[in-house]
C-alpha cells in the first residue's frame, strides 16, 4: 500500500529515518572537540592567571606603612626602575619593596645558602651541604659586621629589610613567586620569614666565595704532588709571564715566604668527599668556573671625539636565571648632605644600594684579581689530635684545543692532570710548543708519539667531533650553536622533572667568543662545548654626557618565569651590544613607561 493510502486509511506513518551511523560519529566527535576546545580555553585561562598572580604592579598607587614620603618607581620597557624619594630611608625602602617584587624567590634562595638551611626549602638531601655551609660561617659573619655597622649604614639595611617586608605582608606564597607554587608540591608547610638586615650582608660573604680564585688549585698542586715530580708540576702550574703581560702597577711588594712548607707527600688526604661539597656550594651560589674574572678599562679623554673618559666593565660570572644583576636607578627629589644619592647602575636582589655604575660625576667599575685569599690545610692526625704550625694541635681551533688538551694531559694518564683554568693550559701548551721533546707530548695510551703526533691526532679527533655534531661541511659548522648556552633556573632548572624545567629554563642561545678572549664565554673542557661562565653584564659609560652610555645583563630586570622582562636582554645579550641607559631626569622621562606611586598608608 502507498503512503499516501496508508495516512488515508488512518494508520500511523513510517518513524523518520535515523541519522546514518557516519553522522552521529561526527556529531559525537564534534561535541567532543568542542568539549576538549572548552576545557583546553579554561585550563589555559587557569594557567595564565596562576603564573600572572605573582606579576608586580607597575603602575597606580599603593599605600604602605613604614614611608614619610611619597615614592616613584619609573619603569622603562625592560622593566628597569628608576626610584626617586625625598630621604634615605623611603629611597632604600622603596628599593626592597621592588626587588621583592620582581627577585624575592632568588633572594630567599640565597638566604637559605648563606645561612646553611637549604634542607627547610629541599629536604633532607642538602643537610651534607648545610653542615659545609655553616662550617664557612657566612651567616653568623654577617650578623657579627650588622651588629658593627655605623648607625647611618645600618639604617640603609634596616629600611631595605622594611621595603621588603612591606611587599610580603598579607601575600600567599603563591603571590609572592611561580617557584613557591611549585615548591608547595612538594613542601606545602614552608613559610617565608621576614627579611633582616643580615640576610642582605650575608649575600656579600657568598660573592667574596664565588669570586675566590685558589683553594682549587692549591687542592689540584697537593694531589698532582703525590705522583708528578715538582719540576713537573711547575710546567703544569706555571707563574705568571709579567715578562709577556706587564700589569698596570710597576712595582709589586714582595709578601714574606711563609717559614713553613707543608710535605706534598701528605697531600693524598680524603679530598674527595669535602671537594663534592665544595662543587655542591659552587653549584649553588656560581663556581670559579673557566673565564672568572672580569674585562675592565678606561679610555683617557685624550683619545675619544669628546675629550672625556669612556669607562667599560664586564664581569665574568657563572650565567644564571635570573641573571646575579638588578638594574636600577636611585635618585633623592634633592640630592643633600642628609640624601645625597644621584646613582644609577647594577644592584644585587638583596642588596640595598648600587654595586657597579655611575653618579652624576664619576664611573666605576669591579674586577677580580685572582689574589690568593684562601688557605688549605692539611692535618695530620695522631689519635684525637691534629699537627698545626709544627706542633702537636669562535674558532673551531677551540674544538681542537679542547680535544689538545685532554689528549695531552687526561686521556690514560694514570693521574690525569685537572684542566680547570684555560688561560693556565695556554700558558702550559705555549711553553710545550717550544719544547718538542717534553715527555708530555707522548701518550702511549692513545698511541701517540712526539708533539707532530699529538697535534694531527687532536685534528682528527676534533673534526670527528664537529662532523658528527654537525655534518660533514664545514661550511656549515657553527661555533655559536656547538656553544650554545642554556639559561638555567637555579633551582628548579636542575629538578629532573621536565615539564618543571621547561617552566623556567629558556634556551638554548647560540653563543660566540670563547675562553680567555675579549668575549669570555667560558665551557669547561672535556665536559662538551655548552657555554657556563659569561661576561654576566656589561656596561660603556660616557663620562661627557651620561645619557650617551649603554648597559645589558644576560636575562632581564624580572624573576617571574613568563613575564615580559624575564629574558628580554639576552637577544641584546648574545649579540655583544648594549641597550641605552637613561641617566637624567629628562631622559628616565622619555624612556617611562610604567609609573608606581609608593606612599604612606596613613
Amino acid at each position: 500500500m502507498s503512503k499516501t493510502a496508508a495516512a488515508l486509511s488512518g494508520d500511523a506513518p513510517d518513524a523518520p529515518a535515523r541519522p546514518r551511523l557516519g553522522r552521529r560519529i561526527g556529531l559525537i566527535a564534534y561535541s567532543v572537540f568542542v568539549g576538549v576546545v572548552v576545557l583546553a580555553l579554561i585550563a589555559a585561562g587557569v594557567g595564565v592567571w596562576f603564573v600572572n598572580r605573582s606579576f608586580p604592579q607597575t603602575e597606580g598607587t599603593i599605600a604602605l606603612d613604614g614611608l614619610s614620603g611619597a615614592v616613584t618607581v619609573q619603569r622603562s620597557e625592560l622593566g628597569i626602575p628608576t626610584i626617586t624619594a625625598s630621604s634615605t630611608d623611603d629611597l632604600f625602602f622603596a628599593q626592597g619593596y621592588v626587588h621583592a617584587q620582581d627577585r624575592f624567590w632568588e633572594m630567599d634562595f640565597r638566604r637559605h645558602v648563606t645561612s646553611g638551611r637549604l634542607a627547610e626549602l629541599f629536604g633532607e638531601s642538602q643537610l651534607g651541604t648545610d653542615a659545609f655551609l655553616r662550617t664557612l660561617g657566612w651567616r653568623e659573619i654577617a650578623e657579627q659586621e650588622v651588629a658593627a655597622l655605623d648607625e647611618t649604614t645600618l639604617s640603609y639595611y634596616q629600611s631595605y629589610a622594611d621595603g621588603v617586608n612591606a611587599y610580603l605582608v598579607d601575600r600567599d606564597k603563591a603571590d609572592i613567586s611561580l617557584e613557591y607554587a611549585v615548591l608547595g608540591l612538594q613542601n606545602a608547610h614552608y613559610e617565608i620569614e621576614p627579611w633582616t638586615p643580615a640576610d642582605s650582608v650575608a649575600w656579600l660573604k657568598a660573592m667574596a666565595w664565588d669570586l675566590r680564585s685558589n683553594i682549587e688549585t692549591e687542592t689540584e698542586r697537593a694531589l698532582l704532588a703525590t705522583t708528578y715530580t715538582d719540576e713537573q708540576v711547575l710546567e703544569l702550574y706555571p707563574p705568571y709571564p709579567f715578562d709577556e703581560n706587564p700589569v698596570i702597577v710597576p712595582e709589586i711588594t714582595d709578601v714574606p715566604a711563609a717559614t713553613e712548607t707543608a710535605d706534598a707527600a701528605t697531600a693524598g688526604i680524603r679530598w674527595t668527599e669535602v671537594a663534592d661539597v665544595v662543587s655542591a656550594v659552587s653549584t649553588l651560589i656560581g663556581g670559579t668556573g673557566e673565564g672568572i674574572g672580569s674585562n675592565s678599562w678606561v679610555v683617557a679623554g685624550d683619545y675619544t671625539d669628546t675629550g672625556m673618559p669612556l669607562l667599560a666593565n664586564d664581569p665574568h660570572l657563572g650565567a644564571s636565571l635570573p641573571s646575579v644583576w638588578y638594574q636600577a636607578g636611585l635618585r633623592c627629589s634633592v640630592v643633600s648632605d642628609t640624601c645625597p644619592f644621584d646613582v644609577s647602575g647594577f644592584s644585587f636582589s638583596g642588596v640595598p644600594g648600587i654595586i657597579i655604575g655611575h653618579n652624576a660625576s664619576i664611573a666605576w667599575g669591579f674586577t677580580n684579581l685572582t689574589t690568593d685569599v684562601v688557605d688549605l690545610y692539611i692535618e695530620k692526625l695522631d689519635g684525637d689530635r691534629y699537627w698545626r704550625d709544627g706542633q702537636l694541635v669562535d674558532l673551531f681551533a677551540n674544538v681542537v684545543w679542547d680535544e689538545l688538551a685532554q689528549n695531552l694531559f687526561t686521556r690514560g694518564r694514570s693521574t690525569p692532570v685537572p684542566l680547570t683554568s684555560q688561560s693556565r693550559q695556554f700558558l702550559v701548551v705555549q711553553n710545550l710548543l717550544a719544547d718538542p721533546g717534553s715527555p708530555w707530548w707522548t701518550n702511549t695510551e692513545i698511541g701517540v708519539s712526539g708533539q707532530r703526533d699529538m697535534l694531527e691526532a687532536s685534528a682528527r679527533s676534533a673534526t670527528e667531533i664537529l662532523t658528527t655534531a654537525q655534518g660533514s661541511n664545514p661550511l656549515q659548522w657553527r661555533w655559536g650553536t656547538l656553544h650554545a648556552i642554556t639559561l638555567t633556573h637555579e633551582t628548579f632548572g636542575t629538578s629532573g622533572i621536565a615539564p618543571i624545567e621547561a617552566l623556567f629554563n629558556r634556551g638554548p642561545f647560540p653563543v660566540g667568543g670563547g675562553s680567555s678572549v675579549v668575549n669570555a664565554t667560558g665551557w669547561p673542557l672535556g665536559e662538551g662545548f655548552a657555554t657556563t661562565t659569561v661576561p654576566s653584564m656589561r656596561m660603556v659609560v660616557d663620562l661627557s654626557h651620561f645619557d650617551a652610555s649603554g648597559w645589558n645583563h644576560l636575562t632581564g630586570a624580572s624573576g617571574h618565569a613568563f613575564h615580559e622582562n624575564y629574558t628580554d636582554q639576552t637577544a641584546t645579550w648574545q649579540a655583544a651590544g648594549l641597550i641605552p641607559w637613561a641617566f637624567t631626569r629628562d631622559a628616565v622621562t622619555a624612556a617611562t613607561e610604567h609609573t608606581l606611586t609608593l606612599e604612606p598608608a596613613n
